[in-house]
């Protein structure tokens, strides 16, 4: 959080670059339990951050959500800059062959008030009606998540090959007490004999034998791969990690070749044919130390699966990042977040590799007025390399 960067922003020595495109899409609730709680307290995003942030230079309101409001007082954003430098990539390396479409996606990144029914007249033109033409080699991205769960798994039964299941193994901490919610650099030695004894064990937990659905999807959702990954020779595939030996990287697409019951065999786009192996997410908590007289950091749970998951379709939340020759953007019920619109339609190279569902209106270009405004203020402030 940025109270934290703040608190290392005053320690000598500690460096820190953040990294991204505020325009792109914001950071998502995953966990259905989080959702609920926002319901229950009847808080919106925005109530819980003036929460959280409201004793910043004893402010006690804030005019959005994100990050810069933290650091906007009489002054502007003044003390934002005071404590960052920034500097703004300029080059686009994915629309190099496309200067058109690449000014229409600039467009779009700012909002419907700049673009043009011209520029919406010559996206609409890759609508399609007939979607036989479509093949393997594209990739659908939808903004639902159920959309492109159900594509997957159809996908996947259109596979004559056999079917193999894959499940995780699930570790959790057990016979201990954890300290929850603590901020280490907040922690108090007078709170030390107040401590209980720590007995730490990882055990195995079915989490098919799980009653709490929300729960289960909770623990797919924070460790990312299948609880049940069931692939067939011929399934295309998205390795969700990076290879040590950087063989593949955390978004390389594939088509599986092989099955083995210890690594799965994956032919790259770029032909080259790699083994993945099951990787092991953790979760870290932290206990007391008595001895020691300090909080340690504690391993309380262990997730360990393939890392892959179905990628004929994705959500457009998971393409970020990703670049495609041939894309299909399945709009579905329609765009509901800021910036997904132009998170979707960027993901392609050139816009004679684009396909739409159906025609892009005005209503789905979506952005947030505070994002535009303060991504100008950057303009104003960068520096180009």
């Amino acid at each position: 959080t940025f109270k934290t960067i703040e608190h290392l922003l005053y320690r000598k020595n500690i460096q820190l670059i953040l990294f991204g495109d505020i325009c792109q899409l914001p950071p998502i609730i995953t966990a259905n339990r989080d959702r609920n709680l926002l319901k229950e307290l009847n808080m919106s995003e925005k109530e819980i951050f003036l929460s959280l942030y409201k004793n910043n230079y004893h402010k006690t309101d804030f005019e959005s959500k994100f990050f810069f409001s933290y650091y906007k007082d009489k002054d502007g954003y003044k003390k934002f800059f005071d404590n960052f430098n920034i500097r703004t990539l300029t080059k686009n390396f994915r629309q190099t062959n496309d200067k058109s479409y690449l000014n229409i996606l600039n467009k779009i990144r700012h909002g419907k008030d700049y673009i043009t029914q011209t520029d919406l007249d010559n996206l609409n033109k890759r609508a399609v009606k007939d979607r036989t033409e479509l093949n393997s080699l594209y990739t659908i991205v939808t903004p639902q998540k159920s959309i492109a769960k159900r594509i997957n798994e159809e996908k996947l039964a259109e596979i004559q090959n056999p079917s193999k299941t894959y499940k995780a193994t699930y570790e959790v901490l057990t016979k201990v007490k954890l300290l929850k919610n603590l901020d280490p650099d907040k922690f108090s030695l007078e709170q030390e004999e107040e401590q209980p004894e720590y007995t730490l064990m990882l055990k195995p937990k079915d989490i098919d034998k799980m009653e709490d659905s929300d729960r289960k999807e909770n623990i797919e959702n924070y460790f990312q791969a299948p609880i049940n990954l069931i692939l067939k020779t011929g399934a295309k595939v998205m390795i969700l990690v990076n290879d040590v030996n950087k063989k593949y990287v955390n978004g390389s697409i594939g088509i599986v070749t092989n099955l083995f019951d210890d690594k799965i065999e994956i032919q790259l786009q770029n032909n080259k044919v790699v083994y993945v192996e099951k990787a092991v997410w953790e979760k870290i908590g932290y206990k007391y130390n008595k001895e020691k007289r300090k909080l340690e950091s504690v391993v309380i749970a262990q997730y360990q699966q393939f890392p892959l998951m179905l990628a004929w379709a994705m959500t457009i939340h998971k393409s970020q990042g990703q670049t495609f020759s041939n894309l299909f953007v399945e709009l579905g019920n329609g765009i509901f977040e800021n910036g997904q619109l132009y998170v979707a339609l960027s993901r392609i190279k050139t816009i004679n590799g684009l396909y739409l569902s159906r025609e892009i209106k005005f209503s789905d270009i979506k952005t947030d007025k505070f994002i535009c405004n303060f991504d100008k203020i950057l303009m104003e402030h960068k520096i180009k390399v």
